[in-house]
């Protein structure tokens, strides 16, 4: 299995405490016993601790552990490129109600969504046509996004923390040895490379995620489009919110789906598109009019 590796803000909170070894800690004074970035023992996804320190107290019987998340001050994303078995690690069984819950709850912005594309569209290319959306998690609102049906406690212990972590991530493998709930973050740090060069910088800059003042979660979505010219797609991510495409009165129709996220993908989407495209009889959105449309209003009209 592939060593997760440290990010440079990581990798300098680390060298930190490696360098210095010795460090004080709610009025106490210790020595670095073990450091290392938390391994997961298998499948897929990660820890929520980005760097696990064990210390022992000098003089004395106590030890300590820190289990820190570490973000950039100006971090957004806290799950990117969301699966089913992602999801299931940090929100658990539960986790396509709080899905379609929050998806539904801005239903009327996707049904004002364009769908079809016979031209260029920004970062849309022509004669594309939208399979679904994919989505991350965020701490912002974005252009397409949904709050997160979550409580405030609830976004630090499911997002932040990761307390429901299966046992192969909670119990991670720090500097070869499995360490129980060394996946489970306890400090949230936001810093900076610039402002953290000793161990009290970040200690002092670092809370316990519990006493964090963090910001609302969000899904944010991004459509992903199947380009009829290329015969391509945005990709196999897992679709959060799907279209589905199917031929009535002889007219293209779509119904956007929010039952059961991410179970579909966008790969997996492409031949049932292309399968009705051919019933239509009209592969490419620019060949495409209103009487080919039973609701002209998802084409992407040319801005006049």
């Amino acid at each position: 299995m592939a060593q997760r590796k440290y990010g440079a803000l990581e990798q300098k909170v680390a060298n930190i405490f490696i360098n210095e070894q010795v460090f004080t800690f709610k009025g106490k004074r210790y020595r670095v016993l073990k450091i290392g970035k938390p391994q997961k023992q298998g499948g897929s996804g990660e820890p929520k601790t980005d760097v696990y320190i064990l210390g022992q107290e000098l003089g004395g019987t106590d030890t300590v552990e820190l289990k820190i998340s570490v973000k950039k001050r100006d971090f957004e994303f806290i799950e990117n490129k969301i699966t089913p078995i992602r999801m299931a690690d940090i929100l658990g069984a539960n986790w396509q109600k709080i899905i379609q819950e929050s998806s539904e709850r801005i239903k009327d912005r996707f049904a004002d969504c364009s769908l079809i594309y016979p031209e260029r569209r920004g970062t849309t290319l022509k004669n594309s046509i939208t399979l679904g959306w994919k989505a991350e998690i965020t701490n912002r609102p974005r252009t397409l996004s949904a709050r997160m049906q979550l409580s405030g406690q609830q976004i630090k212990d499911l997002l932040y923390k990761g307390v429901n972590l299966p046992p192969e991530k909670r119990d991670a493998i720090v500097d070869g040895n499995i360490i129980a709930n060394s996946g489970i973050a306890e400090y949230i740090l936001e810093t900076d490379l610039d402002d953290i060069h000793t161990t009290a910088d970040i200690l002092s800059q670092m809370e316990l995620i519990d006493d964090a003042n963090l910001n609302e979660a969000y899904l944010a979505f991004t459509a992903n489009n199947y380009r009829t010219d290329t015969d391509k797609c945005d990709g196999a991510r897992s679709l959060a919110v799907r279209v589905k495409w199917e031929i009535i009165n002889g007219k293209l129709a779509h119904h956007i789906m929010f039952g059961q996220p991410l179970l579909y993908t966008g790969q997996a989407a492409v031949p049932e598109l292309k399968q009705t495209l051919i019933q239509l009889g009209t592969i490419h959105p620019e060949n495409m009019n209103d009487n080919s449309i039973l609701d002209p209003s998802i084409v992407c009209k040319k801005k006049r």
